[in-house]
C-alpha cells in the first residue's frame, strides 16, 4: 500500500503530506481544489512523463515521494520489487522537476532511468480517470488482458509457444543466411579464383622465403666490392701476404718474451695474433663458399614479380593467399551440397511449423474456454452495476501467425437490450463507460491484483441506487487492492473507511492546496454537504448518517 504521499511546489500544491490507510481512501472537495493534482503526482511515481509546467515556483524544483509497503503474495508476483526493498521493507520512490528541465527519478535513494522506473512500478499503482484511454478499453491489449486473466497453466502453454516460434524465426534466419552466403551465381567465381591461385603453384611461405634469398643476393655485389678492398690490405706486400707474415713474426716475438718480465704481456699478445689469424681466414673461407649466381636473381625477380598478381588479388602474404584459397574450396563444396542444404532447411522449418501450429491450436482452445469463463463473470458484474447480465462478450478470431499464436482478441459490448454488440471503446460512453470499467476492473482485478487503484470520479454520470451498487463494488475492490478514490457522489464517499478533504485557500495573493483526513463527525458534515448544497442541513446531515450506515450493516 502508498503509506505516505509528499507533494511540493507541484502546481497549486506548496506542500503537503498524506499519510494513507488501507483499504478504501476517499478524496473530497469542490472542484479545481487539487484532487486532481495528487492523481496527477502519483502519475509521475508511476513513471510518466514530466510535466515542467506544473512547477509552483519555477526558481525551485518540484518533488514528490511515496512510501510503499507490500504483501507478501504481491512481492511474489512481481520479484523484480525485491532488488529494490530497503532494510525496513519499504520502498521510497521519488521524482523531482528541476527548474533547469531535468528530472531525477530515485527508488530507495538510488537515482533509476524512466524506463526502470516504469518497470518496478508496473503492476503497483493503476490509474484511471474518466476521460482517459483505458488499456481496457483498448482492443490491442484485449489478448493480453485475457492471457493474463487465464492463469498459470495457460502462461506456461504461451511460453512454449513462443519458445517454439522463435526456434522457427531462427531456422529461418539461417536458411537466409545460407542462402546470402552461399548464392549459387558464385560457382563459376569461385572456380576461376581457385584455378587462378593452382595455376601459380604456391608453396607454404614461398613469397617470405624468395624475398629473403633476394635481399641476400641483392647484398653480393657491394660485399664483393669490400671484399676486394680487405683482401688488397691483407695481401699487400711483394709476397702478396704482408699482414698474415706479420702476424706469424709478431707471434715468434711474443713467445721471446718468456721468461721475462713481460711474458704476460707476451702471452696476450701472441693469443690476440693468432685470433686475428683465425678470423681473417674464416672471413675467406665464408668469402669464397658464398653462392652466387646472377641467373639466380633474375630467376626471383620473376617468380616474385608473377606472384604479385596473387597478391594484389588475395593478400600480401603466402600465408594469406593460401587460407583464401581454402575459402574459396570450402565455399564451392557447400555450393555442391546447395540443393541438399536447401532441403534440410526446409524439412527442419517444416516440422517446426507443424509443432507451432498444434500449440497454436492448444492457445486458441485456452483462450475460448478461459474466454466463455471471462464473459460470464464479467456479465456478472455487468449486472450487478443494473447492465444487461448477457451485454458483454469475448471474439476469439483466426489472425496471422505471431508471437502471441494464431488469434485475435477483441471485447465487445451491448449495453442496450436490441443493440448489437460494438468494441468496448466504441459503445461506452459517460456512466455507462463508468459502470463498464468498473465491471473490468472487478473481475481482472481478482486474477492480478494492482496495490493502488487509483479511481479519479469513475463514478461520474452514476447517481441513485446505481451509485449504491458502484460503491460496494469500489469496496469489494478494496478487499483485494488499496483504493484511492475521487469522487463526488455521497453514495460512493460514504463506503470510503478512511477520507481526506482536499481544499484551497489564498494566502498573501497565491492560491495553495491543502488536505486534510476527516473524522467521522467531519466526514459526516461532508457527505451532508453534498447532499444539501452549498448550505449543510440537518436534513443533509441526517442523510449522510443514513448513508454510512448502509455499508455498515
Amino acid at each position: 500500500m502508498l503509506e505516505e504521499l509528499r507533494i511540493v511546489n507541484f502546481a497549486i500544491i506548496d506542500d503537503i503530506d498524506i499519510v494513507f490507510k488501507p483499504k478504501l481512501n476517499g478524496l473530497v472537495g469542490e472542484t479545481g481544489a487539487g484532487k486532481s493534482i495528487i492523481v496527477d503526482a502519483l502519475s509521475l511515481l508511476s513513471g510518466s512523463r514530466s510535466s515542467f509546467n506544473k512547477l509552483r515556483d519555477e526558481s525551485k524544483k518540484a518533488f514528490i515521494e511515496g512510501v510503499f509497503t507490500f504483501r507478501k503474495s504481491f512481492l511474489k508476483q512481481h520479484e523484480i520489487i525485491l532488488d529494490y526493498l530497503d532494510e525496513n521493507q519499504r520502498l521510497i520512490v521519488s521524482r523531482s522537476l528541476l527548474p533547469s528541465k531535468m528530472s531525477l527519478a530515485r527508488i530507495n535513494g538510488e537515482t533509476v532511468s524512466l524506463k526502470v522506473l516504469k518497470q518496478v512500478m508496473e503492476g503497483i499503482i493503476d490509474i484511471h480517470s474518466q476521460n482517459d484511454s483505458s488499456y481496457l478499453l483498448q482492443s490491442s491489449h484485449h489478448l493480453t488482458l485475457l492471457d493474463s486473466f487465464l492463469g498459470t497453466e495457460h502462461a506456461k502453454l504461451l511460453n512454449r509457444y513462443q519458445a517454439k516460434f522463435e526456434e522457427l524465426k531462427r531456422e529461418r534466419q539461417k536458411k537466409e543466411d545460407f542462402k546470402k552466403d552461399n548464392d549459387i551465381n558464385q560457382r563459376e567465381f569461385l572456380e576461376f579464383q581457385i584455378a587462378e591461385i593452382e595455376k601459380f603453384d604456391l608453396k607454404e611461405n614461398e613469397i617470405e622465403d624468395l624475398q629473403e634469398e633476394l635481399d641476400n643476393l641483392s647484398g653480393y655485389e657491394r660485399l664483393q666490392e669490400s671484399f676486394a678492398s680487405f683482401k688488397q690490405i691483407i695481401n699487400s706486400g711483394e709476397d702478396n701476404n704482408l699482414v698474415m707474415d706479420v702476424l706469424a713474426r709478431l707471434e715468434n716475438v711474443s713467445r721471446g718474451l718468456n721468461g721475462t718480465y713481460l711474458e704476460k704481456e707476451g702471452e696476450y699478445i701472441c693469443a690476440k695474433a693468432n685470433e686475428l689469424e683465425d678470423a681473417i681466414n674464416e672471413a675467406f673461407d665464408s668469402f669464397e663458399s658464398l653462392d652466387y649466381s646472377p641467373e639466380r636473381l633474375e630467376e626471383i625477380n620473376a617468380r616474385l614479380f608473377e606472384l604479385s598478381t596473387l597478391q594484389r588479388k588475395y593478400g600480401k602474404t603466402t600465408d594469406s593467399i593460401l587460407s583464401a584459397y581454402r575459402e574459396f574450396k570450402q565455399k564451392l563444396a557447400q555450393l555442391e551440397e546447395y540443393d541438399d542444404m536447401l532441403e534440410y532447411f526446409d524439412r527442419r522449418i517444416q516440422s517446426i511449423e507443424v509443432e507451432l501450429n498444434t500449440l497454436g491450436d492448444e492457445l486458441t482452445s485456452s483462450r475460448e474456454k478461459g474466454g466463455e469463463y471471462l464473459t460470464k463473470l464479467v456479465n456478472r458484474e455487468l449486472d450487478s452495476l443494473g447492465l444487461l447480465s448477457d451485454g458483454f462478450k469475448v471474439n476469439i478470431n483466426p489472425s496471422a501467425m505471431n508471437k502471441f499464436g494464431k488469434d485475435s482478441v477483441n471485447f465487445a459490448v451491448c449495453l442496450n437490450r436490441g443493440s448489437k454488440f460494438m468494441p468496448l471503446k466504441e459503445a461506452a460512453s459517460g456512466g455507462e463507460s463508468s459502470r463498464l470499467m468498473l465491471a473490468l476492473k472487478t473481475v481482472f482485478n481478482k486474477t492480478s491484483p494492482y496495490d493502488i487503484l487509483v479511481f479519479d470520479e469513475i463514478d461520474t454520470g452514476i447517481s441513485g441506487n446505481i451509485a449504491f451498487k458502484a460503491a460496494k463494488k469500489i469496496m469489494s475492490i478494496a478487499e483485494d487492492s488499496m483504493v484511492i478514490l475521487i469522487s463526488h457522489l455521497p453514495q460512493v464517499v460514504a463506503a470510503c473507511q478512511s477520507t481526506y478533504l482536499v481544499y484551497k485557500n489564498e494566502e498573501k495573493g497565491i492560491t495553495k492546496s491543502h488536505i486534510k483526513p476527516l473524522n467521522e463527525r467531519e466526514k459526516i458534515q461532508e457527505i451532508g454537504r453534498m447532499v444539501s448544497g452549498s448550505d449543510i442541513t440537518q436534513g443533509g446531515i441526517d442523510a449522510a448518517k443514513e448513508l454510512i450506515n448502509q455499508y455498515q450493516k
